[in-house]
């Protein structure tokens, strides 16, 4: 569960937390990678490549992947269905430069969900975002880029324990994609095994709001070799379709494991260390508290409570090593119980919001 700031630091950081892009340089030129910062922690071998909600509910349970009537909402951002981010060439200062401020679009007006976890794209569901409480609540649930409550499907025949995040990535079948939730949430540490659950991404009914039964959800069992760590941030890698944890250190360092692809419906998985990644220097203000990877893979972002970490990763680079170069970081419209952070299906822009009643959808753009 989010953990809220002492009231005096609230006040000490609003002022200073009004949106401003910390470590942004105006530039007009292209894109390119930021320059190596250092190795990979030496963890890995570097040649791996490594709802009661508004509205009548929905009769018929929803079999993961079944087909629907399209959703004919008219939403206000990220209607680009290109997969392929489009960065081109330019300096590390200009890279991070071009991520815009924060904009709200809007506030999530449904009583439910008040504890917003993980957030990502659809894929298959143009202006969707998918999201999800924090706990063991076992929902998943459709917002619109505009903030707009879509919609709910209840996830079918699991047991949760603590849901974190979420992410939509590949899978067993060619050609679908699938919605990945981490129930991976340890915050006692009483839990060695974690569990990923994978299931092939639904469409949306015609009629909104709605709410459907979705079943046919794979069961990933995720083991940590070493200690029991808690964790907030799923990561899936689209080349790979391997599956990372980042952990929620409370004492550094924050590490990062891979459970490597496949992983089929019941395997039990031993995770494996990979890299150190660095969010700062104080405990309480570097804590990983959500994440995602865009669609293209080419770009990977980390959130605190208060700054979004955005590393380039280059073509056919393992995954890891993007994190051996230096991020941009841009602070964060104030979510001082904000977990939740994900890419746009464009892929060039990202979303976050916050465990919070009517909590804000906050939008930022690459330029």
């Amino acid at each position: 569960m989010a953990r809220i700031l002492p009231i005096a630091l609230f006040f000490l950081l609003f002022s200073g937390c009004g949106g401003q892009t910390g470590g942004r340089e105006d530039g007009d030129s292209g894109m390119e990678p930021p320059p190596d910062a250092g190795d990979d922690g030496g963890l890995a071998d570097d040649g791996d490549d490594g709802g009661d909600d508004a509205g009548e509910p929905g009769d018929d349970a929803f079999d993961a992947g079944d087909d629907a009537a399209d959703d004919d909402q008219d939403h206000d951002h990220d209607n680009d269905n290109d997969n392929d981010s489009d960065y081109d060439g330019g300096d590390s200062g200009d890279w991070c430069g071009r991520w815009a401020e924060g904009v709200e679009v809007g506030t999530i007006d449904n009583f439910r969900l008040m504890e917003l976890s993980g957030i990502t794209a659809s894929r298959i569901n143009p202006d969707v975002l998918w999201t999800h409480n924090d706990g063991s609540e076992e929902k998943l649930y459709a917002v619109g880029t505009n903030a707009d409550f879509l919609g709910t499907f209840n996830l079918l025949d699991i047991n949760t324990g603590d849901f974190e995040d979420i992410a939509v990535g590949p899978g067993p079948e060619a050609d679908t994609t699938y919605v990945y939730i981490g129930d991976i949430g340890n915050n006692g540490r009483d839990r060695q095994r974690m569990r990923v659950w994978r299931v092939p991404e639904p469409q949306l009914p015609s009629e909104v709001p709605f709410e459907a039964d979705l079943s046919g959800i794979d069961e990933l069992m995720l083991d940590y070799p070493d200690d029991r760590h808690d964790s907030e941030t799923l990561l899936v890698d689209p080349e790979t379709q391997d599956i990372y944890l980042v952990t929620k250190a409370y004492e550094p360092p924050t590490i990062l494991f891979r459970a490597p692809a496949p992983i089929q419906d019941g395997e039990v998985v031993v995770l494996e260390p990979m890299t150190t990644i660095d969010l700062g220097d104080n405990p309480e203000l570097a804590l990983a508290t959500g994440g995602d990877v865009n669609p293209a893979g080419d770009t990977i972002i980390i959130r605190t409570k208060l700054t979004a970490f955005i590393w380039h990763r280059e073509p056919g680079t393992p995954f890891h090593e993007a994190f051996a170069s230096e991020p941009c970081k841009i602070t964060l419209q104030l979510e001082l119980t904000g977990e939740a952070a994900g890419f746009g299906h464009d892929g060039m822009s990202f979303y976050t919001t916050m465990e919070w009643l009517n909590p804000p959808l906050h939008y930022y753009e690459y330029n």
